[in-house]
């Protein structure tokens, strides 16, 4: 069936091209989310800004319209051509308590959206750092999938950031880029020497539970499979064996 698929230009389901394609289009996807959220994050950023100065203006026309009137009310004599009452329709006393309650009013709001309008700025500037990082952890892994293979990318990626968490609070102060790279690299390695050791090596029976002969002096004559598995998993048993395959 792959050989099929491969015929027909298509590629077998979990072959080495597909994975690396299914990390990069994940990778992609992360990337595409990081920068909606920053997109997202400035325009709440940019509204509530816009709400604050609107307000802010606001304020400082009431309060200007407040000092006249109080103005006005404190010396009758002097204002021949000052607001009266008729102005407004009501007492000037009365103005100036409604201006005072508006102003009031507005303050609050301002003190309200700014302060909201801080915590967008605190939220865009997160967003940001962490597209920021995600873009340096691309790099590194894009780097290390060239080198391992990208069907490791998810899993070393994983156990770097476990490995990472378990460092003191000192480590982590003097930790450098270069140090990410090495560690990233550290857990790519270690998955890629784990896959291998799972590499089956095909083992001819001789009908007597014995190992083929290519492999006599390397192997057990005789014993159980368990026996041959445990050969196997000696230290340089299996290179040897894999090696003496490619001869072959």
């Amino acid at each position: 069936m792959d050989k099929e698929l491969e015929k027909d230009g298509q590629k077998p389901e979990g072959s080495p091209e597909n994975q690396s394609k299914e990390e990069w289009d994940k990778a992609k996807q992360e990337a595409d989310q990081l920068k909606a959220n920053l997109k997202k994050k400035q325009a709440e950023l940019d509204y509530a800004l816009s709400r604050v100065a609107d307000n802010e203006q606001k304020l400082q026309q009431t309060m200007a319209e407040l000092d006249k009137v109080r103005k006005a009310q404190a010396a009758p004599e002097k204002a021949s051509s000052k607001l009266t009452e008729e102005d407004y329709g009501k007492p000037l006393l009365q103005v100036i308590e409604s201006l005072e309650q508006r102003v009031d009013t507005l303050q609050k709001a301002n003190e309200e959206l700014t302060s909201k309008a801080k915590e967008f700025e605190t939220e865009q500037t997160l967003t940001k750092q962490q597209q920021i990082q995600r873009e340096r952890e691309n790099k590194i892994l894009d780097r290390m999938d060239k080198e391992f293979g990208a069907k490791f990318r998810n899993d070393a990626r994983k156990l770097a950031m476990d490995r990472y968490n378990e460092l003191s609070a000192t480590e982590k102060k003097s930790w450098t880029e270069l140090d990410a790279v090495v560690l990233v690299r550290d857990c790519y390695k270690e998955l890629a020497d784990a896959d291998k050791k799972k590499t089956k090596v095909p083992v001819q029976d001789d009908g007597e539970g014995g190992a083929a002969p290519m492999f006599d002096d390397i192997l057990p004559k005789q014993g159980k499979p368990k026996d041959l598995v445990a050969a196997v998993l000696k230290d340089g048993v299996l290179e040897k064996m894999l090696e003496r395959g490619r001869k072959k």
